[in-house]
């Protein structure tokens, strides 16, 4: 693995100075193959996006498809789209968006409306993220070094909170 320490960037690359930053982006699929050592060496912050919840989700299909289609979903049950898609990841939303959206089938909505159904047979193409996979994923973050100093801190709030005070434990905001 290549060490992308910042004393190691310093001064080997163009625009490296001082008040200059440089971001490594690293993405995977599969985060349980790697070796949590070697990425707490390399990465000083670990960010998971989980899948949307049904807010983002019913955001997601929206602003998606008036972006695709330069038009309003006024006409279309979003509210559907973001039921049946949970468990779905954003990326699967866009390419179903985009395979049922295509030029030819725009043309055609002046004849024939788009309806969800669509969108839904689209979207059986994908394999969506279970819950099981979605915990192993939670608890993979807790092990590696920013979620252990995230669960001390959470532990350290509630010992200092007031005994009356009720602390929510898993808060998703």
């Amino acid at each position: 693995m290549m060490n992308l320490s910042a004393e190691n960037i310093q001064g080997k690359y163009p625009g490296s100075e001082d008040d200059d930053r440089v971001l490594i982006c690293g993405t995977s699929a599969n985060p349980f193959d790697a070796d949590p050592k070697a990425l707490n060496e390399c990465y000083e912050k670990i960010i998971c996006i989980f899948k949307p919840d049904y807010n983002c989700r019913s955001l997601l299909w929206r602003e998606i498809i008036k972006r695709h289609k330069n038009k309003s979903t006024a006409n279309l049950d979003v509210s559907v789209l973001a039921n049946i898609s949970d468990g779905f990841t954003a990326g699967q939303i866009l390419n179903t968006v985009q395979n049922v959206l295509t030029d030819r089938r725009l043309v055609l909505e002046k004849r024939i409306p788009i309806h969800a159904a669509e969108f839904v047979s689209a979207l059986a193409e994908y394999v969506p993220v279970y819950e099981e996979e979605h915990a192993a994923y939670k608890a993979w973050l807790m092990k590696m070094s920013l979620g252990s100093q995230r669960k001390a801190l959470c532990e350290q709030e509630k010992e200092e909170a007031p005994l009356e005070e009720e602390v929510p434990e898993d808060d998703d905001y």
